[in-house]
Parts: structure tokens; C-alpha cells; sequence
């Protein structure tokens, strides 16, 4: 059901935030509209804005992207999502030798 409407929002995303921008201001002064500074900045916003808004309707519509996003901890996973690097215990652990050739 979720993934539903994450590929209904995928799909409004682009022609909201891109398509219909764009056809207006190429449109507009065919009919005759003077859009001014309107044709030439809000399509551009539009679509550089396009690739940040995108994946932002699959990480706020996917649970479990949404509670690691908001560090909620939950049932499904168990994993460590801090970003932490955790060392081994063993303080005995000795790095290989590495012979370098000169």
C-alpha cells in the first residue's frame, strides 16, 4: 500500500515541480501572455529544484526511511543507524604488515 502512494507522489513530483512550469513559460508568449521575469526564473528554480524534491516523497512516505531520517527506534529493524563506527572488543588485533616497495 505504501509503495502506492510513494509512486503516485513520484509521479505528481515531476510534472508539479517541472513539467508544468516549463510548458507554461514556453507556451505563454505564443498566446500572447506576457509572463516576464516569470518565463525565465521559475522554470529554471523548477527544475534544479526537481532533483531535492524528489526523494524527499520516499523518505517521508517509507516508514523505515522515515524513522531512521527521525531516529525513532522501531519493531522492524535492529540495526546500529547512529553512523557510529564500532571497533571489535579484541584489543589483541594486530594490523598486518604491509611491505612497501620503493
Amino acid at each position: 500500500m505504501t509503495a502506492c502512494f510513494v509512486l503516485g507522489y513520484q509521479t505528481c513530483i515531476p510534472i508539479f515541480a517541472s513539467f508544468f512550469p516549463t510548458v507554461i513559460s514556453w507556451y505563454a508568449p505564443i498566446f500572447g501572455f506576457n509572463i516576464g521575469w516569470w518565463n525565465t526564473n521559475v522554470p529554471t528554480v523548477a527544475l534544479s529544484a526537481f532533483p531535492c524534491i524528489d526523494p524527499l516523497a520516499v523518505i517521508l512516505l517509507v516508514p523505515n526511511y522515515r524513522n531512521a531520517l527521525l531516529r525513532k527506534k522501531g519493531n522492524s529493524t535492529d540495526c546500529n543507524t547512529s553512523g557510529n563506527i564500532i571497533l571489535p572488543k579484541n584489543n589483541n588485533a594486530v594490523a598486518p604488515r604491509v611491505q612497501v616497495l620503493y
